[in-house]
């Protein structure tokens, strides 16, 4: 119990040391930094005190202008995104498939991928010619990375990314073709 005791007093003599220590520095108009010096030892200095500096560190605001810039509003978003496509030349090129669509599906390892001149068909199985694409899990969505697909869609969609680097379709329905769930995804 004595040591118990002789540890609680040497710890309250410590913090009204401590806090002594405090209220004398609060006395002065300086503020106390520690720094550390070229040859490495840490020495308090001394720093004046701004005018126009608050307690809370803050700068008045007399020599502030307005930032009065134009807001352009956003078309505001029609629902969650079905698929996006994206195009960049230094992080690549690929195709995001949402959770809902790919639930939707079925939760497929591979899809095929079809379009026309205004949607994108999004299947596991749509037919013998159309190429298996593996999905690869990003977050909650799947992604085919794949350049040539993604230039392909481009190029015959006539989608423009010249300031932009993704497009992001939302509008999205479902048909049953050769026994499997299709994802018509409308790029209007």
């Amino acid at each position: 119990m004595k040591v118990n005791e002789q540890m609680k007093t040497e710890k309250n003599e410590k913090e009204v040391i401590e806090l002594e220590q405090m209220h004398d520095m609060e006395e002065d108009d300086h503020e106390y930094e520690m720094q550390t010096d070229d040859e490495g030892s840490d020495q308090e200095i001394a720093c004046q005190q701004d005018e126009n500096e608050d307690v809370a560190g803050m700068v008045g605001l007399e020599g502030f202008k307005p930032a009065n810039a134009l807001h352009e509003q956003r078309a505001p978003k029609t629902g969650a995104g079905a698929l996006s496509i994206v195009f960049t030349p230094r992080n690549g090129k690929r195709f995001v498939i949402a959770r809902h669509v790919i639930e939707n599906l079925g939760n497929p390892e591979t899809v095929q991928v079809a379009y026309s001149d205004h949607a994108i068909a999004i299947a596991e199985y749509i037919g013998e010619e159309f190429t298996n694409y593996v999905l690869k899990a990003s977050g909650s969505k799947r992604v085919i990375y794949s350049a040539h697909l993604v230039e392909l869609l481009i190029e015959c969609c006539e989608l423009d990314f010249s300031n932009r680097t993704t497009i992001t379709f939302s509008d999205v329905s479902y048909q049953t073709h050769n026994g499997k769930k299709v994802a018509i995804i409308s790029m209007k």
